[in-house]
């Protein structure tokens, strides 16, 4: 357990947040399809971004994921990361950044 601030008719009182703990089994997990997981995770903002609602979140995480190719492994993270976070109250932000080639071309001129 862990103390959070939470907003009640414009006063601030301090309020006890139980958190899920133990191992999360990922092995019995059927991975949703992108378009799944965006109807699960309804309560995100537009960016990847989600806050509590019931109290102010006492840490603000950024996540970057360098991304090229690789979908399938991008359904699975994205699968687990957003529960884990919601879980520990964090306001947080996943960013995902899609590489791409970084080739240049040789002139022949």
């Amino acid at each position: 357990m862990f103390l959070c601030f939470c907003r009640v008719s414009f006063t601030l009182q301090i309020v006890r947040c139980c958190l899920a703990v133990g191992r999360v089994n990922v092995s019995a997990v059927k991975i949703p399809l992108i378009n799944e997981l965006e109807l699960q995770h309804s309560d995100l903002h537009i960016g990847g971004s989600w806050q509590p609602s019931d109290c102010i979140a006492r840490h603000r995480v950024a996540i970057i994921v360098p991304f090229r190719d690789r979908k399938e492994h991008l359904r699975v993270f994205l699968t687990f990361i957003h529960p884990m976070l919601q879980r520990q109250h964090l306001q947080y932000t996943v960013f995902i950044a899609e590489q791409v080639s970084t080739a240049v071309k040789e002139s022949t001129g």
